[in-house]
């Protein structure tokens, strides 16, 4: 690392300490990877329909480094105690994590992975090209609010963005066959083929390269591309092979389902709701505020008056060809798609912080000969100004994220505690069945298994939610025998209802309660009426605000100032039926 080793630690230091920080707000990084994750190292997870035998459509190739990850820790925590441990039975020595702990392990091991590969990339580009743009790409990647989101994600789309970083220091340091490595590796591996975009540029340039000293070295390229490709894939369908009880590519199952190729009569981008091009552009100002306009506005148009006027140099060639290019490839497949997520734009928050700091400079030598005060210490004052503005409104932002929207992470470590104490099975269940925590609409903000005690499940009531949720894996997994045990599976986003549970089976609700006569809040209110109406009766044993992003006036919604913050908050409640009451 070509970095000052203390602003190595301190990248690192803060990328474990604000992993746990940042709420999970896409219920897809949840029930598609921390629930199959929890099922393969505990034997109970939740099940969605892409990983159902007749649908394939992920990868437990994926999983394969946190569930190697997790099984260490666990033999770790047998040598030198990690955290809160407990023994699995009163007459066994060997000790268990407990979930809460585990899952921030693992959260602040996928960190540790991102600060990694920041590092790496910043260090390429001030080894190889410009110090101060790569101190102005460190600054903005540690503090920007997009990477306080990403950085510590379990998804495919976050894992092709640390791949990425990689490349792209490969490509700086001309280390063309590492770079291209890194581009298989997140198309294959990740279950999400559609990254391959990102790494066109690159293909082309190291084609042509090769071409430029002989016909024969662009093919030797092409065949040894092709070869680690087959060996890539074949690794990956012989443990899905393991998992699946049988040959599938989850890779081609998920281009064909999101591309409707033979299956044209449903329109797959409608399913999971469809948002106008707006929401990206909301999105990027939100999580990156000025450096997204400096970077996707202002640096492609340096870019271009460089080459109007001939004056193109090598770091500006490979900026625009390493960054911009994949950059735009990405924006433009990615905006015009009907249905639209954050999570689809984090392959390019890296190439937003270096177009970013790249343009920085610009603007500071425009700046400075403007005022006719072009000098080295001005410059960098006109930068750290930049940095400065831009910092804070992340801070902020990510601050707002953490304290007005952590809430449910908050209360399922409260819940998990107060059972561990007060264990309901003196009291209220003398079977060995599991006692439900029941919630309606808040289904989607679960924070996974690992947050929940072993004789406690997850179960759905009736809310107005109207597509297909999850159900838990049966013993065979994701094999065809999980057919004749489970409920059936769709790929049209169609309810199941034998997802839901009665009220009357659970033995703890959760859900968020405001006022009762405000129409924000009714989504909740059939879960609210279900409980009066239930024979027993409910207590609430805590709630935690949770913020009103709706009543809330515009400034507090979005960002927080400590001592001046003034948003409107409803309650993220914990109800428990009441100890009398039969079950």
């Amino acid at each position: 690392m070509t970095l000052p080793s203390y602003l190595v630690a301190l990248h690192f230091a803060i990328r474990i300490a604000l992993a746990n920080r940042c709420p999970i707000s896409d219920c897809d990084e949840i029930f598609n990877y921390w629930e199959p994750l929890h099922f393969l190292n505990n034997g109970v997870g939740l099940q969605t329909w892409e990983y159902a035998p007749t649908f394939a459509l992920r990868t437990y190739m994926y999983l394969m480094p946190l569930t190697f990850m997790e099984r260490l820790y666990q033999i770790i925590s047998n040598i030198i105690p990690l955290g809160s441990v407990h023994h699995l039975s009163s007459m066994s020595s060997t000790r268990q994590i407990d979930g809460p702990y585990m899952f921030q392990l693992l959260r602040g091991t996928i960190a540790v992975g991102t600060a990694f590969c920041e590092i790496r990339l910043v260090s390429a580009i001030k080894k190889c090209y410009c110090q101060s743009t790569a101190y102005s790409t460190w600054c903005i990647l540690l503090v920007s609010t997009g990477m306080f989101v990403a950085g510590p994600a379990f998804l495919p789309s976050a894992t092709v963005m640390n791949c990425l970083m990689m490349s792209i220091s490969d490509q700086l340091e001309h280390k063309f066959n590492n770079a291209i490595l890194w581009g298989l590796i997140s198309c294959l591996t990740t279950g999400w083929p559609f990254c391959a975009i990102l790494f066109i540029p690159l293909a082309i340039q190291s084609i042509l390269a090769k071409y430029k000293i002989s016909c024969t070295d662009s093919i030797k390229l092409i065949v040894r591309v092709g070869v680690q490709a087959f060996v890539i894939q074949l690794l990956v369908m012989t443990i899905d092979f393991f998992y699946y009880g049988k040959v599938v590519s989850p890779t081609l199952n998920i281009f064909m389902y999101n591309t409707g190729l033979g299956k044209n009569e449903v329109n797959r981008d409608d399913l999971y709701g469809i948002e106008d091009s707006s929401y990206y552009i909301k999105n990027l100002l939100l999580n990156w505020n000025l450096v997204a306009f400096l970077g996707i506005i202002i640096s492609p148009l340096i870019i271009c008056c460089k080459f109007w006027t001939m004056r193109l140099h090598v770091w500006d060639k490979q900026v625009m060809i390493i960054i911009l290019i994949p950059m735009f490839l990405w924006l433009v497949t990615v905006f015009p798609r009907p249905h639209k997520e954050e999570r689809f734009l984090y392959p390019i928050y890296p190439m937003i912080a270096v177009s970013a700091s790249y343009a920085c400079d610009y603007v500071a030598k425009v700046v400075c000969l403007l005022t006719r005060s072009n000098t080295g210490r001005n410059k960098q004052k006109v930068v750290v100004l930049v940095l400065l503005s831009f910092s804070l409104i992340s801070i902020s932002r990510s601050m707002l994220l953490y304290k007005g929207y952590g809430t449910p992470m908050k209360l399922y470590n409260f819940l998990y505690q107060y059972i561990e104490e007060n264990d309901p099975k003196d009291n209220m269940n003398t079977s060995n069945d599991p006692f439900l925590l029941c919630t309606g609409i808040e289904w989607f903000r679960f924070p996974s298994s690992y947050n929940l005690p072993g004789r406690i499940k997850l179960a759905f009531l009736p809310s107005p939610f109207s597509g297909q949720l999850p159900q838990y894996f049966s013993i065979y997994g994701s094999q065809d025998k999980s057919l004749t045990v489970q409920g059936k599976f769709n790929d049209i986003n169609a309810i199941e209802m034998d997802r839901f549970v009665n009220i009357s089976d659970c033995s703890f609700v959760i859900e968020l309660v405001g006022d009762q006569d405000d129409e924000v809040d009714i989504d909740s209110k059939s879960v609210i009426e279900s409980m009066k109406n239930d024979e027993n009766e409910w207590q609430i044993v805590t709630d935690v605000p949770f913020l009103n992003s709706v009543t809330s006036p515009m400034p507090h919604r979005l960002i927080y100032i400590p001592y001046l913050h003034h948003g409107e908050y409803k309650h993220y409640t914990l109800f428990e039926r009441k100890k009398s009451s039969p079950r």
